[in-house]
C-alpha cells in the first residue's frame, strides 16, 4: 500500500563509518541494510559527526562496493589522512533519493511515530521509535509512556499488521510486559 498521505522525513538514516580502509581514500561504511541499499556511485549523502564543520555536509560517492564489508570513496577525499579527519561520522540519505516502495510494501522509516497496539487486547503499547537489524531479523523499538523500551522482532509471531489511516501497527504484547501497566 502506497502510504503517501503519512509524513515522511527528509534524511533518513542510513548507518554510519567510523574506519578507514586502506591507504587511497575509502571508508568503510556499516550500513542498516546493505543488501537492499539505495546508495550508488553519484548518490549524495549527508554527513555529521564531531570533526564535520557546521553540522554536517553534503557528500557525493564516488564509487561504493558491497560485500563482506561496504567500501566507498566520496568525492574529494583523495587519501586516508583526509578520511581519518573525518571519522566518525553518521551517514544520511535524502527521502527523495529512495524509489517508491511497490504496491504492499514500505520502509521501515515509515513505521516510526506509529501507535503500536496489542492485536489481542487494543492496548497501546506505546509509538514506534526505531530500527534495528540483530543479524538474524529486523527488531522494533516501541517507546511505551512509562517503563522500558519494547523490542520486537519483526516476525509473523509478533508483527501483524499495518493500518496507514489510523496510524496503527498491530504487535503481540511480549509476555515479559506482563497484564497491565
Amino acid at each position: 500500500m502506497n502510504n503517501s498521505t503519512q509524513e515522511k522525513n527528509t534524511l533518513i538514516y542510513m548507518g554510519k563509518c567510523s574506519k578507514p580502509h586502506g591507504i587511497k581514500g575509502a571508508f568503510h561504511f556499516h550500513l542498516l541494510n546493505p543488501k537492499e541499499s539505495t546508495l550508488g556511485p553519484g548518490s549524495k549523502i549527508w554527513v555529521t559527526g564531531q570533526n564535520i564543520q557546521d553540522n554536517g555536509q553534503w557528500m557525493v560517492i564516488d564509487r561504493i562496493t558491497f560485500g563482506h564489508k561496504v567500501m566507498v570513496y566520496l568525492k574529494g577525499v583523495n587519501g586516508r589522512s583526509q578520511v581519518e579527519a573525518l571519522l566518525p561520522f553518521e551517514i544520511y540519505q535524502d527521502r527523495s533519493e529512495f524509489p517508491e516502495p511497490e504496491e504492499g510494501e514500505y520502509y521501515l522509516q515509515d513505521l516510526k511515530g506509529l501507535k503500536a497496539i496489542d492485536i489481542n487486547t487494543g492496548e497501546q503499547l506505546g509509538v514506534v521509535q526505531s530500527f534495528y537489524d540483530n543479524g538474524a531479523q529486523d527488531v522494533m523499538v516501541i517507546r511505551p509512556k512509562s517503563g522500558p523500551m519494547i523490542e520486537l522482532p519483526m516476525v509473523e509471531a509478533f508483527f501483524h499488521e499495518i493500518n496507514w489511516e489510523e496510524e496503527t501497527v498491530k504487535v503481540t504484547k511480549p509476555q515479559w510486559l506482563g497484564e497491565g501497566p
